[in-house]
């Protein structure tokens, strides 16, 4: 009989099971898109691009974020339609300006050089290497008020590289650096100027030192290495040459370039030929020839010429400031007032000298541009007399002297400067692209460049800073606002630097004021300002004194003709709550 199959143990069988319900897939909903950032379209102004083409009228600017996204002439540009507008009709614009030449360890003022004039008996090197480094973030505004948005700084010690730093957690001009300079000769004066052995300028007494000096300054990534070239017969020169060279192969495939100062036309030869990037002075010694030019065009080197420098010595040795409205307003007072008090056992008047040596600085200027070399504008800002930011504005005038066309002057301070702060610049024109830096004008710098000191806006990095914003608003900085509006016929800011209930009192009736409240200052000084041309004055401050809140000048008004002298006056401001309140005239 068969056997029977054995049969499953049914505890062992899979037992049946309702049916797991699996979860419907869901897709996660897509984040949303973030918003594109806004687009500002400033419109209707005739635009100068800053590359040397010509101005573009009735021109459209697009900015995104930090940056240009557009430009051209209106029906040329797409407006998005929401973009932000900023309406520009009758203003000009023209890319920030470029400072390729100046010094933040110097404050400008008269003890800020004790290798020059040795005050230190008066103020300790110390204290004013102090005062300038408090006065660091002012300085960064005085150059953006100034409508500088980039600088260079041409050499100082190594807190230099801190300078760098601090600008980009600012508000401030983007800053390039180079750091201590490299001497070709020795420089016992300078050593009045180390603090703390930070030494500003070291030197070198063979080619093999000067680039050791070089190597060690490579971790501090400097935008560039100065060489002071000083020497002043025929083994000075070859020094020169010898020693830029040996930088020059230290620095061999790296960005950091080489800014040599040389005065003389056969050192400024010798620094080119041993490979320097950029001459940060004018030729001041004679002519430069066609060789010279070559030289510069041939191997891509920039020439400053910094030729406001002169004056700003020239001025402080002889205890008389010629400065503009604009670089009193943007100065700091206290280096302003030093200009004043140069010691008499120290005063020199060596001003025909110096006119001389401007003249040729200006030929020279002129005839590297003709040649076709590329020239920026550079004022040695920090020196003795030429004060951080304002300087600039003379530097453009000097230039215009010279009988250089303004478009290319603007090229100079804009485009060319970028090219010393960097091999490889993103700014310096007004193109797609470039970083949103221009400046906002109520004149044509084409019609004179002293039109480019009348800035309403600064466009820094894409955001629009009004100029007025960036000004300090000191006592000495209030007086003198409301002396540019007097000097400009501008009845409403002139009377906006004064409070509602003003006293002006002519001495010596202290009791009885002349003017009283604001209404009748416009009714006084608005007569003035109606004047026929040939009628009416310009004042300008001959001396000042500035103690808190009071303000004391001399002034002197002339005629429109800059001869008939009509009045000779001192004046004393009291200054409340930003505003003038009281005025005191002696005649």
């Amino acid at each position: 009989m068969a056997q029977e199959a054995p049969q499953p143990d049914p505890a062992l069988q899979p037992q049946p099971t309702d049916p797991v319900e699996m979860p419907t897939p869901r897709a996660e909903p897509a984040p949303e898109p973030e918003p594109a950032p806004t687009v500002r379209a400033v419109i209707g102004a005739t635009v100068i691009p800053g590359d040397g083409s010509d101005p573009v009228q009735d021109a459209v600017i697009l900015v995104q974020e930090n940056r240009i996204i557009g430009f051209g002439a209106r029906g040329e540009v797409m407006i998005p339609g929401d973009a932000e507008i900023t309406d520009a009709t009758g203003k000009f614009i023209m890319p920030g300006m470029v400072d390729a030449h100046v010094h933040f360890f110097q404050s400008g003022g008269i003890y800020t050089r004790p290798d020059v004039f040795d005050l230190r008996d008066i103020r300790p090197y110390e204290q004013e290497n102090q005062a300038v480094r408090a006065a660091l973030d002012a300085n960064f505004q005085r150059y953006l008020a100034a409508g500088v948005t980039s600088v260079f700084d041409a050499g100082g010690p190594n807190w230099n590289f801190e300078v760098r730093a601090a600008s980009r957690a600012s508000r401030a001009p983007r800053v390039a650096v180079a750091g201590p300079l490299i001497a070709t000769e020795p420089t016992p004066r300078q050593e009045r100027m180390i603090v703390n052995g930070d030494q500003p300028i070291i030197s070198a007494a063979t080619p093999e030192e000067a680039a050791n000096l070089a190597r060690s300054l490579i971790p501090s990534e400097p935008d560039a290495i100065k060489i002071w070239g000083i020497g002043s017969d025929a083994a000075g020169t070859e020094k020169i040459r010898v020693m830029t060279k040996a930088v020059a192969d230290v620095l061999e495939g790296t960005d950091i370039r080489i800014a040599v100062h040389a005065t003389s036309l056969p050192n400024a030869k010798a620094a080119v030929r041993g490979g320097a990037d950029i001459l940060v002075h004018s030729i001041d010694d004679q002519p430069v020839d066609a060789e010279f030019i070559s030289l510069l065009r041939d191997n891509g080197v920039i020439y400053i010429p910094a030729i406001v420098v002169f004056e700003g010595y020239t001025d402080a040795m002889f205890g008389q400031p010629t400065l503009l409205a604009e670089e009193r307003r943007l100065a700091d007072p206290d280096v302003l007032a030093s200009l004043y008090a140069m010691p008499a056992a120290m005063r020199r008047d060596n001003r025909i000298r110096t006119l001389q040596r401007i003249e040729l600085a200006k030929t020279n200027a002129k005839a590297v541009h003709e040649g076709g070399a590329r020239v920026a504008v550079g004022t040695d800002a920090g020196n003795v007399g030429t004060l951080h930011g304002g300087s600039i504005f003379r530097e453009l005038i000097i230039l215009e002297e010279a009988g250089i066309p303004r478009l290319d002057i603007i090229t100079m301070a804009t485009r060319n400067g970028s090219f010393v702060v960097t091999p490889a610049p993103r700014f310096g024109t007004i193109a797609e692209g470039m970083s949103a830096d221009f400046l906002v004008l109520r004149q044509s710098p084409l019609e004179a460049m002293s039109n480019v000191q009348t800035i309403d806006t600064v466009w820094l990095r894409g955001r629009a800073i009004p100029r007025r914003n960036l000004i300090p608003q000191t006592p000495e900085a209030i007086v003198q606002s409301q002396l540019d509006a007097y000097n400009r016929q501008d009845l409403e800011a002139f009377a906006g630097a004064f409070a509602k209930d003003i006293q002006i009192y002519y001495l010596p009736n202290t009791s009885n004021a002349e003017v009283s409240g604001k209404n009748e200052l416009r009714e006084v000084y608005g007569r003035l300002f109606s004047l026929a041309d040939e009628e009416k004055i310009r004042c300008q401050v001959t001396n000042r004194v500035v103690e808190g809140s009071f303000v004391i000048d001399q002034e002197i008004c002339r005629g429109l003709n800059g001869r008939t002298i009509r009045a000779q006056a001192t004046a004393t401001y009291q200054i409340e709550d930003g505003k003038i309140r009281r005025v005191w005239f002696a005649r």
